[in-house]
């Protein structure tokens, strides 16, 4: 029997003239048109079930790597770790004030698919996350009639993000809710709301259609009284992290209101999703270390096997290193330790040999931590240059090479789901949605049974 692949697929799909228009004639919620639809992707991206599930399969071993560094490489010697990824010593001792037990894997992998299979660019693990609610993009384009057919034909499947997160949350509130569906807040740092608004409103509104009920507030609006936690006064049982550490380290009030959150915490009165301690695990320092260890016998042959087929040559950006950057600068590409969404990022390949040279002096030269409390450290990673995925252009019907970041979401069970971010080909080499604005969102379908 022969396989059939994502190419094939995305070829029967360009070339079905039903299908053209399928993206600008769904009907998605309210919500997600509002925070994503001018910039929806007009096709969904397709990718062969077994591969990602093995994809899925290797973010979870590699999460256990990395929950792990600190033991494995420091000898559990927490205080090394996290001047050896650029942690200061004020987050430091949040972590170690406001965590109990290990993180459980909860996050969302930034991917690019090269002809080799996924290689993780970034693995965002927190709950502070975008896309959470791209799985209606998939849900709503099912019930097109023509796209229903399609999908039947090629076995398209796609796992829906809120279902698994609702699952999770039930889980980790059990012992609380004593059966009963939890009852979420998310949870903003002060004046982020309006930052946020569309994003969280999409995310809550794709909750409410699992089951599970939302509230919004900013770390202000959060109260406790006779053994319950507050938001915007409706009691809840679920914090859901919308905030991050530099967010608290900025704000004094909000880390008095943060505290009320941790001991609720800590006294089972409330969930935090997620704990403190994952700035342990979603750092990109982590992937330089795992990437430098896979060289070593400090990993086993599985392990390392896991580390070759999913994360590219990375490495913490120190003097050793500078020569070897300048020879290749057309290979690699330079990212901030702590940084988000593409911002800071230099590829060695768009720039010229002066910059390239500039941005290494620059990146290389000593730091100390911030007000942020972040020592202003970088990575240095191989280039995946990912395959092509065909666009038509909506209004000239010509047919354009476009290429793909790719997100998985993962829960404690596994597989949570995938979006992609996505943009023309010769637009620019990062493909962040927040500067770039060519960038556009689509839901993935993966093509078969799975194992």
């Amino acid at each position: 029997m022969m396989t059939i692949t994502a190419a094939c697929v995305t070829d029967a799909y360009i070339r079905n003239e039903k299908l053209a228009q399928a993206v600008e004639l769904t009907r998605f919620p309210a919500e997600l048109e509002r925070c994503w639809g001018p910039r929806m992707l007009n096709r969904p991206l397709f990718t062969r079930t077994s591969e990602l599930q093995q994809t899925s399969s290797d973010l979870g071993d590699l999460f256990g790597l990395l929950a792990a560094l600190p033991e494995r490489l420091f000898n559990g010697d927490t205080a090394a770790y996290c001047a050896a990824i650029g942690i200061g010593e004020k987050r430091l001792a949040m972590i170690e004030k406001f965590s109990s037990g290990p993180p459980l894997l909860f996050g969302r992998a930034d991917l690019y698919n090269d002809e080799t299979g996924f290689k993780i660019l970034e693995f965002n693990l927190s709950s502070k996350l975008g896309g959470m609610d791209m799985c209606e993009f998939q849900s709503s384009l099912l019930r097109n009639p023509d796209f229903a057919t399609f999908a039947s034909r090629y076995e398209l499947r796609y796992t829906h993000t809120g279902e698994r997160i609702a699952h999770a949350l039930r889980v980790a509130s059990a012992s609380i809710t004593d059966g009963r569906t939890p009852r979420v807040g998310v949870v903003c740092a002060p004046g982020e709301m309006a930052v946020h608004e569309r994003m969280v409103a999409s995310f809550a509104g794709t909750m409410r259609r699992v089951g599970v009920e939302i509230t919004i507030g900013e770390l202000g609006r959060l109260s406790s009284s006779h053994g319950t936690l507050r938001l915007n006064d409706a009691p809840i049982d679920v914090a859901f992290r919308f905030f991050s550490m530099g967010d608290v380290l900025m704000h004094p009030e909000a880390m008095k209101q943060a505290e009320l959150l941790f001991r609720a915490h800590h006294d089972g009165v409330a969930v935090l999703w997620t704990p403190m301690n994952y700035a342990l695990v979603s750092n990109k320092g982590t992937l330089a270390l795992v990437s430098a260890a896979a060289d070593s016998a400090l990993l086993s042959t599985d392990e390392r096997a896991v580390i070759d087929r999913l994360v590219p040559w990375t490495r913490i950006l120190d003097d050793d290193l500078i020569d070897y950057c300048r020879r290749h600068r057309e290979e690699l590409v330079l990212k901030p330790l702590h940084g988000a969404a593409g911002v800071g990022v230099t590829a060695g390949w768009a720039c010229d040999e002066r910059r390239w040279t500039a941005a290494l002096r620059d990146a290389s030269a000593a730091s100390v931590p911030n007000e942020l409390d972040v020592a202003d450290r970088w990575v240095v990673q191989r280039r995946i240059v990912p395959r092509v995925e065909t666009v038509v252009d909506p209004f000239t019907a010509t047919v354009q090479d476009w290429v793909a970041a790719w997100s998985v979401f993962l829960t404690p069970e596994g597989d949570a789901g995938a979006f992609a971010r996505v943009a023309p080909a010769s637009s620019s080499p990062v493909i962040g949605y927040s500067i770039n604005p060519d960038v556009r969102m689509a839901g993935v379908f993966s093509i078969g049974a799975a194992r």
